[in-house]
């Protein structure tokens, strides 16, 4: 009896634990083109596509202050559209958020990086194309941006695993004005090291909010 119990509770646990370090593939396309812009992300598990995100519109209305953002999700059996509008209030509150994440980083940055070094980069592509309508600014803005993609690329390079190309590409136009960039890449890890870095972070954050929080209200 004790057998027929534990055979399918032991063969469960070890489903669960090849899922669990099985690679999640997320494959992020970002394109600008001047007006326009696309964002794409593809979550992959075992080559079966779970999940698709597109965003196509992100419109800033000046006259009443708010972004207005489109997006298409599409999962395995399910596919809707959303419209998602936010206003000044609503970006204040986010920066107020956000200077509080910030002053946690500290206490969550070891978590973070060890969950860096678990990532898998492959088939990076950065492709910059501009011009500024005069030849001698474009030159020195054309130096400026491969400065800056080699030290982003480098602290990456030090930061998470590589495999696969690398491709980095600056085109100047030097008697054309605007403005086009294409960036991709694949982007691999194990549903282990996401949950456990998940469970890290929550942990240290709540840890950190409540010595926040004692410390304000003394």
């Amino acid at each position: 009896m004790l057998y027929w119990i534990l055979t399918p509770l032991i063969s469960l646990l070890l489903l669960i634990l090849i899922i669990l370090f099985i690679p999640l593939k997320i494959h992020m396309r970002y394109a600008h083109h001047q007006k326009d812009d696309l964002l794409t992300v593809y979550v992959y598990f075992l080559k079966i596509k779970l999940y698709t995100l597109n965003v196509p519109v992100v419109q800033f209305n000046a006259s009443t202050q708010t972004v207005t953002v489109e997006e298409d999700e599409k999962t395995v059996n399910n596919a809707s559209k959303k419209k998602k509008k936010w206003g000044i209030a609503d970006l204040r509150m986010l920066l107020k958020k956000a200077k509080r994440f910030a002053a946690h980083f500290p206490k969550m940055k070891q978590s973070l990086y060890r969950f860096l070094s678990k990532l898998t980069f492959k088939h990076v592509t950065w492709k910059t194309e501009f011009g500024t309508g005069d030849a001698a600014t474009t030159a020195q803005v054309a130096g400026l941006i491969w400065t800056i993609k080699t030290c982003c690329l480098g602290w990456v390079q030090a930061k998470v695993r590589w495999d696969g190309e690398h491709k980095l590409e600056v085109t100047p136009h030097f008697q054309a004005k605007g403005y086009r960039l294409f960036l991709s890449c694949i982007v691999t890890f194990t549903l282990w090291h996401a949950i456990v870095t998940m469970l890290l972070f929550l942990f240290s954050y709540k840890k950190v909010e409540k010595r926040f929080n004692q410390a304000t209200s003394a």
